[in-house]
């Protein structure tokens, strides 16, 4: 688990990783999101004479304070998105 003031990372399993963002709109976790992406996409993880590259796929889900929800929601609702579905 990684911790600031303004985000917390956690391994969720062998291959995800969760960002939570307090206090963050979609707008503003959309641009955090891309520019990770970004990030990812520009390394190089040299291994047996060659250069892998990484990738990262995304899924977002903000909770407005509108309604109650869980921590596990908005991890169903973040898989949607990153599946393509409407949340």
């Amino acid at each position: 688990i990684y911790h600031n003031f303004n985000i917390m990372l956690i391994r969720f399993d062998q291959n995800k990783i969760v960002a939570a963002l307090p206090e963050t709109d979609q707008e503003g976790a959309q641009k955090i999101a891309i520019r990770t992406q970004e990030v990812f996409r520009n390394c190089a993880i040299p291994l047996d004479q060659h250069d892998y590259q990484t990738t990262l796929a995304y899924g977002l889900a903000v909770n407005h304070g509108d309604r109650e929800e869980t921590f596990e929601d908005l991890l169903l609702r973040a898989g949607e998105s990153l599946r393509g579905k409407e949340s």
